[in-house]
């Protein structure tokens, strides 16, 4: 029975030491009891740790900061891709259709130097042909 007891007052006596603190960070004085369980810091090791934590977020935001940058420079770097892919393809045409356009002006040229002859030998015919009727209608 005793042992029950005692165990039940240590229970009883144990809870209030156990109970969790409302706050993370509680303002301690001088020979009051702590309000709940936990570690006691010096205020300079405080300050330290506040420092620390601080910096971790700042450090956070930093690294979530770059991630954006990185995504945006990604997406730039496939856009970029995208827009000289077009490009080449586009160059790429213009150079066939030049090509394309260059054979079809020698073949115009070399048919065109057949013509010009054909029209010249033509010429000579009809202007023989008129001396000859201009002659023959003076006879």
């Amino acid at each position: 029975m005793k042992q029950l007891l005692s165990l039940l007052l240590a229970t009883c006596l144990s809870i209030p030491a156990q109970a969790e603190c409302n706050k993370p960070v509680t303002l301690l004085n001088e020979g009051t009891p702590a309000p709940c369980r936990g570690f006691l810091f010096t205020p300079e090791k405080e300050s330290e740790t506040r420092l620390l934590v601080d910096d971790g977020k700042l450090m956070k935001q930093a690294i979530d900061f770059k991630d954006l940058q990185i995504k945006a420079l990604s997406k730039d770097i496939k856009d970029t891709e995208f827009i000289i892919g077009k490009e080449q393809e586009q160059a790429e045409l213009w150079r066939k259709r030049a090509e394309e356009s260059t054979l079809l002006l020698t073949k115009k040229q070399d048919s065109q130097g057949l013509r010009d002859w054909g029209m010249l030998l033509l010429g000579v015919v009809i202007t023989i042909g008129a001396g000859y009727a201009v002659g023959q209608a003076s006879k």
